[in-house]
């Protein structure tokens, strides 16, 4: 596959942003920027690179830094590229960069990022107590909901507070680049969490970026065990720890935990971050998975005044049909049992649907070719009858002057079928009567 063209990533520049220093690079022309009220960041060029590259795969360019990168993270990238284009078909682009060896021994400060989901919370127990709890923001939150976003930085806050972490928080507008917005957020995720990471170089030596999915999960996304500790320099080591572990694992993990109880938050519903909705299917999901635990009620961030049946009835999609499945193979309440059947089978019929319209798309799609030709050469045919109607009607009228008994002939014939039809509908006098 040729490579259409090559992305420039410059240097950083410090700018006062109030009273926060600002991290700001240009991309495509467009500013980037990243700032923290917590600590001062690194302007690493390994931040921008763990950032753009997925995005320049994604979008066939080569990718060039006008600053020296540390050589462990370029063979490390190139290894990102190899392991992309095997299991995406993502191209070879070319990186070009001159490489440094960092002399400066990494810290032992862990850090581990932190959204307050089953996942971050989970790795943040096995960890004890690490240095930092880190947030990237926004990251899955629309930078305009600033309350959303408060209560966010309020949880990390508290959670730090009560497990004995300091607490960063890093913003962005990645979300908001031109650049990078269209790309899907599971294709990179870990980018964006790996570059917090080299931000935080100085103070830190890993960052554990939590598992999104089982390692056994056969799709690969942005976010994976195999991927994410490609993302690492000389100095910050990224971690993805207990791949093997299924969601449903960690959420046992947790339910114990009091720190869990008061702040899981896992709703997909990102406008309102101070409680989770209990009617998407990732609340009910996790949900379900208290429930069979017995430790539903312990978990203060979920509404549990509709029963947990009745619920389920307000998801439209499922995503992992084999979660619900699993809960089927144990003990479980006949009407939960009866709710989760009725919510796969409408997965079913929402898939039948789509595999329908996708038939259906692929039947248009292969006659479109055909039904544009016919039209083209009816359009070919009307043109020709508008450019020669005077001529046609010229040709019409000296053929009916030039054969008076054609024509007369014809109106003769005209006559004969309405007399024919008109004694076929009406009954024949009967001259025989007495």
């Amino acid at each position: 596959m040729r490579v259409m063209n090559e992305a420039v990533i410059g240097s950083f520049n410090r700018e006062k942003n109030g009273s926060l220093l600002r991290l700001v690079s240009l991309f495509d022309g467009e500013p980037v920027w990243f700032e923290s009220e917590d600590i001062e960041l690194e302007p690493s060029t390994e931040a921008l690179g763990s950032l753009w590259l997925i995005p320049c795969l994604l979008s066939n360019r080569n990718l060039r830094f006008e600053q020296p990168v540390c050589k462990t993270w370029y063979e490390n990238a190139h290894a990102v590229i190899n392991f992309l284009k095997e299991n995406w078909g993502t191209p070879q682009i070319e990186l070009i960069a001159d490489t440094y060896e960092t002399q400066t021994p990494p810290q032992n400060a862990a850090a581990v990022c932190f959204s307050g989901g089953v996942d971050s919370l989970y790795t943040l127990y096995k960890s004890g107590s690490p240095k930092y709890l880190v947030n990237a923001e926004p990251f899955d939150v629309s930078a305009k909901f600033t309350e959303s976003l408060k209560t966010k930085r309020n949880r990390l806050l508290k959670v730090a507070a009560e497990v004995g972490s300091i607490p960063i928080t890093v913003r962005s507008n990645i979300p908001d680049h031109s650049s990078f917005k269209v790309h899907k957020l599971l294709d990179v995720a870990s980018g964006i969490l790996a570059s917090a990471g080299h931000l935080l170089s100085p103070y830190i030596g890993s960052l554990s970026i939590s598992p999104s999915f089982n390692m056994d999960e056969p799709a690969i996304y942005g976010c994976n065990y195999q991927l994410d500790p490609l993302w690492s320099s000389k100095s910050v080591k990224m971690l993805h720890p207990e791949p093997e572990l299924r969601r449903r694992d960690r959420v046992s993990g947790i339910a114990d935990w009091r720190v869990a109880q008061e702040n899981l938050f896992v709703c997909f519903n990102r406008q309102d971050l101070s409680r989770n909705c209990s009617k998407c299917e990732k609340c009910i999901r996790t949900m379900l998975d208290l429930h069979i635990l017995g430790k539903l009620e312990l978990f203060k961030m979920f509404d549990q005044s509709i029963p947990l049946w009745e619920a389920m009835d307000s998801v439209k999609i499922v995503t992992f049909t084999d979660s619900y499945k699993h809960a089927l193979e144990g003990p479980l309440d006949p009407r939960l049992q009866t709710a989760i059947r009725r919510m796969l089978r409408r997965e079913c019929v929402r898939v039948w649907q789509l595999e329908d319209s996708e038939r259906h798309k692929r039947h248009v799609d292969e006659e479109f070719s055909k039904i544009q030709e016919a039209l083209a050469n009816t359009l070919h045919h009307y043109t020709l009858l508008q450019e020669n109607y005077d001529n046609l009607l010229r040709d019409s009228q000296e053929r009916a002057a030039n054969h008076p008994l054609k024509k007369g002939f014809r109106a003769v014939r005209h006559v004969m079928r309405l007399l024919h039809d008109r004694n076929r509908t009406q009954p024949v006098a009967n001259n025989n009567k007495p």
